[in-house]
């Protein structure tokens, strides 16, 4: 579904000369994973509004303003950062590159106090890209939660490529929120929101390539907080 459309908007994509995973021109996500982004969207409700915790440079930014144009301009896509001049890119790559000043809509601010930024529009479609932390990634999905639509999909980046195992292991939830030293600790947070939220479930991507990037980055194994050589997106859905 959605294959040759995807394969369009990633050409286009490309074009505006923002690809590189790396920095200057990094926009954090290997080309499966755009890919996996962009099917992930399109299978959203398009009345919704599209939400990315997380902006970097703007690049995932880009692919969703991409998408929402193909299935319609409105609703809006929302991004949510601490300061979106930090690295100097977003407003060149999406507004400038990209000419989604239309659709695109900056919130800055701690992801933590979004509720108190964003007008809570139904979200049909929210990227988890923030801060890589056990208590703060769920903390996003609750603060998100009552916004979500019946069907929405809530994706994660940087989690593991056995994702899935990962999700079915029993861990000391009550010991992970105590802890100080729960970066990358993600997996865990994305099964601890399926534990206590069955109102979603784990969600295959048929686009999902565990494509190894040996050369850029110089690892064969997935490594907790560690640039993954493998595509790190993963995603939930609301099942009603």
């Amino acid at each position: 579904m959605h294959e040759d459309k995807i394969h369009s908007l990633l050409y286009k994509f490309r074009t505006f000369g923002i690809i590189s995973h790396w920095m200057p021109n990094a926009i954090g996500l290997w080309p499966n994973e755009q890919e996996c982004i962009l099917w992930l969207s399109l299978n959203s409700d398009p009345k919704a509004n599209w939400m990315e915790i997380g902006s970097f440079c703007g690049g995932s930014a880009v692919l969703l303003c991409l998408a929402r144009r193909l299935v319609g301009d409105q609703p809006s896509v929302y991004s949510v950062d601490m300061d979106f001049e930090a690295y100097g890119m977003f407003d060149n790559n999406v507004y400038n590159k990209g000419g989604f000043a239309d659709l695109s809509k900056k919130i800055e601010c701690d992801s933590s106090d979004l509720s108190s930024y964003y007008s809570g529009d139904p979200l049909s479609f929210v990227f988890i890209d923030g801060f890589h932390s056990f208590k703060q990634v769920v903390k996003d999905f609750e603060t998100v939660k009552p916004w979500l639509t019946k069907d929405a999909i809530v994706a994660f980046h940087d989690i593991s490529p056995d994702l899935e195992s990962r999700v079915e292991t029993e861990y000391d939830y009550e010991e992970l929120f105590q802890r100080e030293d729960e970066d990358f600790m993600l997996d865990e947070a994305v099964a601890y929101i399926l534990q206590n939220n069955d109102d979603f479930q784990l969600m295959d991507i048929p686009v999902k390539k565990q494509i190894r990037h040996f050369e850029e980055t110089g690892r064969r194994s997935w490594v907790r907080g560690k640039t993954s050589p493998f595509n790190a997106v993963g995603a939930i859905r609301r099942i009603g």
